[in-house]
């Protein structure tokens, strides 16, 4: 889904004639700390003082995407097309699983192979972070290689 530049449904209903918008829109999280007159908090959704923070923080407004009851019970077969192969393969697409653990110790061969990676690893950046990081030696020893034969892999990093 794509966001509306207007940001939440207030601000785009006074946008817009009255055709309904159909973009994923924010609603504000005021709390009794919050200072409207302050701003909108830079650390966006990843702030981590959250209960005590005075500025302005948001949450999507509204289920992002609906599933069926059923869709979580059942396996569903559908077409999918790979980089560089010109024939079409039948996938089969499980519900979404959580892994919490040390990944520094998760054998990765057992998660199988990906043709797309999404990593948001948690570099050492010199601030007060409320988990544990990694060096660039751990990350490297992580077995990411092990996951996939061919494909893309995004990796958030900021500089």
């Amino acid at each position: 889904m794509e966001f509306c530049p207007h940001g939440t449904k207030l601000e785009c209903s006074k946008m817009r004639s009255k055709v309904a918008c159909k973009k994923l829109h924010f609603k504000k999280i005021i709390q009794k700390h919050t200072d409207e007159s302050l701003g909108d908090c830079s650390f966006l959704n990843t702030c981590f003082h959250m209960d005590t923070c005075k500025y302005v923080h948001y949450e999507v407004d509204g289920p992002t995407v609906q599933f069926p009851k059923e869709s979580f019970s059942k396996i569903e077969s559908v077409e999918t097309k790979s980089l560089g192969r010109t024939n079409q393969d039948t996938t089969i697409l499980y519900p979404a699983q959580w892994v919490q653990c040390d990944l520094r110790y998760l054998d990765m061969t057992v998660l199988g192979k990906f043709a797309v990676i999404m990593a948001d690893p948690p570099w050492d950046i010199h601030m007060e972070l409320p988990y544990g990081t990694m060096s660039d030696d751990e990350m490297r020893q992580l077995g990411i290689p092990t996951l996939q034969d061919d494909g893309l892999i995004f990796l958030w990093v900021t500089g």
